[in-house]
């Protein structure tokens, strides 16, 4: 079966890999919810987070509170983001300004920080000058890093700082590119605030970049984000911009190589791809340095499962070797179907089906791909 990486916790969770994407959207949600639980006596240790609000301490003022606890140990960067955003779902934004003033006296800041603090410190209805402040030092943090821009971008959609959400996310896609989860977020938003030029930049990212395993979903949803910005261009009587989204839109969709093999019967088939240079995309592997995606992990019985399929939307030019092995079950007469489809979406495009045979449980099939995209960028 594939790796498909999931939301396990619940909360906002950021690694070197992934970061959680449901996590984000319920950061986004409006504060629905009644507050959450009262502070809890005893101060937890800087490795978990409680389902309650925190702060550590029920006494004293957020001040001394939150003073204690990032001067007595370094706090993990993801669990300083968990604590702001459990203080904030409880509505307790005197604890949140606190917290963070602690982090940044204590040499703990992160670049997200003096944006969410000035926000914080309007709902809270301080100075216009604190507030300032807190915003112009925002400006000397420098370059924020991925997971603080999406962080901070969920925070100010929460608050209803939509335009503000929607320009972080289009930075986090610049500071990665191939990540789908701003363009994911941002279009849902963009679509919400009618920001065509939002929606535009958000289709075309999630048409590249969104194979997670919901991709057929997110495809649907471009698809017909992009059919609403189209009808507003029209009736806005737009016709260059209208073409030039056209455009974007062929460009978005072009695959070079897609890869399918479907069969009949109960049995589970594992398709292996070989990519030039040497990088195998499978179930285990399911996305290579080579820009192949492992799209589906099929198995029998049931219809409409009894297939695996890969992408490469933009790949190396050369030999891709095909193989395919019997896990398990049977197959209806040995047999499985192998398309191959190239250039997809272009004038080039070509498509190839052809029977494979299994031989002792195995069969094995080369390609060549000519004109790859990823060999032209580099």
């Amino acid at each position: 079966m594939s790796g498909d990486r999931s939301d396990t916790d619940g909360l906002f969770v950021c690694n070197s890999d992934f970061v959680i994407l449901s996590s984000l959207t319920a950061l986004q949600n409006d504060e629905s919810q009644e507050p959450a639980s009262e502070v809890p006596s005893q101060e937890p240790e800087a490795g978990s987070v409680s389902t309650q609000v925190i702060p550590p301490e029920s006494t004293g003022s957020p001040e001394e509170i939150w003073g204690k606890f990032f001067s007595r140990q370094s706090v993990p960067p993801n669990l300083t983001r968990e604590i702001i955003q459990k203080l904030h779902e409880g509505r307790k934004y005197d604890h949140v300004v606190a917290a963070i003033e602690a982090a940044l006296v204590n040499g703990q800041s992160q670049p997200w920080m003096y944006e969410v603090l000035a926000l914080t410190m309007e709902l809270e209805g301080r100075s216009k000058e604190e507030v300032e402040r807190a915003l112009l030092s925002s400006l000397d943090v420098g370059n924020k890093d991925y997971e603080s821009t999406m962080y901070l971008a969920a925070y100010m959609v929460r608050f209803n700082r939509e335009d503000r959400g929607l320009s972080l996310y289009r930075e986090a896609s610049k500071i990665n590119v191939e990540r789908p989860e701003p363009y994911l977020l941002g279009l849902r938003l963009a679509r919400k605030m009618k920001d065509v030029p939002g929606i535009e930049w958000g289709v075309c990212g999630v048409l590249r970049y969104a194979w997670g395993k919901d991709h057929d979903a997110q495809q649907k949803e471009a698809q017909h984000a992009a059919a609403d910005a189209l009808k507003i261009l029209k009736d806005q009587k737009d016709p260059a911009r209208t073409e030039e989204f056209q455009r974007a839109l062929a460009e978005a969709k072009q695959r070079d190589l897609y890869i399918r093999v479907d069969w009949n019967g109960d049995a589970d088939l594992d398709l292996s791809i070989q990519e030039p240079g040497g990088g195998v995309c499978n179930s285990e592997t399911s996305r290579t340095v080579g820009g192949g995606r492992f799209l589906h992990d099929g198995f029998g019985p049931a219809a409409g499962r009894t297939y695996d399929a890969y992408l490469c939307r933009e790949g190396k030019s050369g030999e891709y070797q095909i193989g395919v092995k019997l896990v398990r079950g049977k197959v209806v007469a040995n047999r499985a179907t192998l398309t191959v489809i190239m250039h997809q979406g272009t004038p080039e495009e070509t498509t190839t089906k052809s029977t494979l045979t299994l031989s002792g449980g195995e069969a094995k099939k080369s390609i060549t791909l000519t004109e790859g995209r990823l060999a032209s960028r580099k």
